[in-house]
């Protein structure tokens, strides 16, 4: 099931804020972050301009928000080295979007951001 436009265009506020956080504008040229939503999924990505072309900017995901509407939560999954998403261990779902966002921000793990 998809999210609502309720839901999505509440998530879309807090993800846009998120993103223009993470990236000083000083460096912007150099690292962005960004997000897409399919369904009822959100996929938090970065992206660096690559060496030859630099023009070309291949996105690197980094963490993937999942709302069951069944249960009103949402879970959170990282990547493994398989390139395959996997449950969060450390907080794999809340109640809040905000809640997990912050899980990806503060990372105490160092699986999203390294």
């Amino acid at each position: 099931m998809a999210l609502s436009q309720i839901h999505q265009a509440q998530v879309t506020k807090q993800l846009t804020a998120f993103c223009d956080a993470c990236v000083p504008p000083t460096v912007r040229d150099k690292l962005r972050v960004g997000f897409r939503i399919k369904g009822n999924a959100v996929v938090l990505f970065e992206e660096r301009p690559e060496f030859r072309p630099p023009h070309e900017w291949p996105a690197m995901e980094v963490a993937k928000l999942k709302y069951i509407g069944t249960q009103g939560v949402w879970r959170l999954y990282c990547q493994h080295r398989d390139r395959r998403w996997h449950a969060y261990e450390a907080l794999p779902e809340a109640s809040s979007f905000a809640k997990l966002l912050d899980e990806v921000d503060e990372d105490p793990t160092g699986i999203f951001w390294g």
